[in-house]
């Protein structure tokens, strides 16, 4: 074990049935799937954070170091705005993603009074590591494309 290992989302969750399953000690876990014990440790204490990941990230093959809870807040809140505004055809930026993200943050601070918050910065860095995680892609919006009759639509298509 002299190389490190990442594990992608699927295999982390798969040590997590698996220690579960079988209630062995870390060290015999570690073995098994070619690991660290301390990294069983982890992938253990952090099992809750990872299940929710798995349930809501498409991409499971991620081997990417997943962001701190407090900041998931901030990533699913921007996804959920960000969802609604498309699906009522309202152009989005990148800027202007990270102006939401910004609001969302001073938001959840006051609320909670989370000040871990505080020095939440969307910079371009997150903002392009959003779009990753998020599968995120800019495209024009047309002006009168969500006004079209879907059976319009199909009386032109050539079957």
């Amino acid at each position: 074990m002299s190389k490190r290992k990442r594990l992608t989302l699927a295999e982390k969750i798969n040590i997590i049935n698996e220690c579960e399953k079988t209630n062995e000690s870390y060290r015999a876990a570690g073995e098994k799937f070619g690991v660290s014990k301390s990294l069983i440790g982890e992938i253990l204490n952090e099992k809750e954070e990872l299940r929710s990941l798995f349930a809501q990230n498409g991409n499971v093959l991620s081997k990417k170091r997943f962001a701190k809870t407090y900041n998931l807040s901030i990533d699913s809140l921007t996804y959920e705005w960000l969802c609604r505004a498309r699906a009522q055809n309202i152009p989005i930026s990148g800027p202007l993603i990270q102006e939401k993200a910004l609001e969302i943050s001073a938001e959840i601070v006051q609320r909670t009074k989370d000040y871990r918050l505080v020095d939440f910065k969307a910079s371009y860095g997150w903002l392009h590591k959003f779009r990753i995680r998020h599968k995120i892609t800019y495209k024009t919006v047309s002006g009168e494309a969500g006004s079209v009759d879907q059976n319009e639509i199909a009386s032109w298509k050539i079957i």
